[in-house]
């Protein structure tokens, strides 16, 4: 019993942010890692079987969904019992429907600038590490205007070099 509430423990949304997406961890006990992916060793909690898979199989069995290679839960034959791990599975569903639909992307977006501004993100912290541009004009000068980012997005230098050829 006690093992069995580690096992809910260390599936805790604290421990693991994503675990809310993921319900019926809670209801059996991970015994070891297995190779590949987010494959385990795992004992249903309620028959007391041991199986290895992923969560995709821990729903199967607990859920009676076939096409994962699992026999059903035996303690879960009845359709209320089954039921209450099925609104488990589907307010979790739910919940992650929700933050896909708000971490999607526009589709009138540029894929450039989406890509742009995910680089700023995931690098803001090493901004602060990059050292200074030089500074050419000599003590106490403003970097020149080709350092901008403004000026490299209307690309200056090219009007630059258009306009004596204009005159």
């Amino acid at each position: 019993m006690a093992s069995s509430q580690s096992a809910a423990a260390s599936s805790s949304p604290r421990a693991n942010p994503r675990a809310e997406y993921y319900p019926l961890w809670r209801h059996v006990t991970k015994l070891q890692r297995c190779g590949g992916g987010g494959s385990w060793e795992w004992r249903c909690n309620l028959c007391n079987n041991t199986y290895k898979g992923s969560y995709p199989r821990v729903k199967a069995h607990l859920l009676h969904g076939g096409g994962q290679g699992i026999s059903g839960c035996t303690k879960t034959v009845d359709p209320l019992a089954r039921r209450a791990y099925q609104r488990e599975q589907d307010e979790a569903d739910d919940t992650k429907r929700r933050h896909d639909d708000l971490t999607q992307v526009p589709s009138n977006i540029e894929p450039r600038i989406v890509a742009e501004a995910r680089k700023r993100r995931a690098g803001h912290t090493q901004q602060h590490e990059q050292p200074a541009p030089k500074n050419t004009r000599g003590p106490g000068a403003s970097p020149s205007v080709q350092d901008s980012r403004i000026a490299r997005l209307v690309n200056v230098q090219a009007r630059e070099e258009k306009k004596p050829t204009e005159r």
